[in-house]
Formats: structure tokens, C-alpha cells, sequence
């Protein structure tokens, strides 16, 4: 429970590497595929926030100063869909692979 007024949630989350950009090694960050157990509004982004990591371009649950600088190379968080969106591999292609 990430707040004493939440209700109940679970989400499942597999980690697939941990990354950095090229041009900014000391923004790291983990690719993720999550599975929700509980329909709640903003689940995602609340637990991922409450646990120390919100998702991408997240303006909502992040710092303002973190957001623009999201901004600066991802236009917007991505969602697993297929197909998925043919603006992903731009993104991608700025990733380093880096320790966990």
C-alpha cells in the first residue's frame, strides 16, 4: 500500500536490463515489462514512482527537472503494444548497457 487512503494493489514487474544514455552516462534507467493483478487508477506509475524509479516523461509522479530532461530524448513514455510504435528504436538507439 503506497498510501494510508490507497486501496489494495499488486503489479508485477521483470526487469531486462539496466541502461544509461550515450550522451548522458549518469541517467540510468531499467527496461521493464509489467503485469497488473489490480485495475487501479495510475497503478503503474504510482508503484513505480513509490519504489524510486517513474516511468519515462512521467510528469506526474517526477521531479519537474527530471521530466524536461526526459523530454530532451523521449518524446513520450512508451507502453508495450503491438505493433509497437515506430518512434521506439530513435529512443532505444541511445541506450549504453550499464551494471545494475
Amino acid at each position: 500500500q503506497v498510501t494510508e487512503q490507497g486501496k489494495p494493489s499488486q503489479t508485477r514487474l521483470n526487469n531486462f536490463g539496466h541502461y544509461a544514455l550515450r550522451e548522458h552516462p549518469e541517467e540510468k534507467f531499467s527496461v521493464i515489462a509489467v503485469q497488473i493483478h489490480t485495475g487501479r487508477r495510475h497503478q503503474i506509475r504510482t508503484h513505480l514512482a513509490h519504489v524510486g524509479h517513474p516511468a519515462v516523461t512521467d510528469g506526474k509522479y517526477m521531479p519537474r527537472e527530471r521530466f524536461l530532461r526526459d523530454k530532451s530524448w523521449c518524446r513520450k513514455g512508451y507502453e508495450a503494444l503491438a505493433p509497437l510504435p515506430e518512434d521506439l528504436p530513435v529512443a532505444v538507439a541511445r541506450f549504453v548497457i550499464t551494471d545494475p
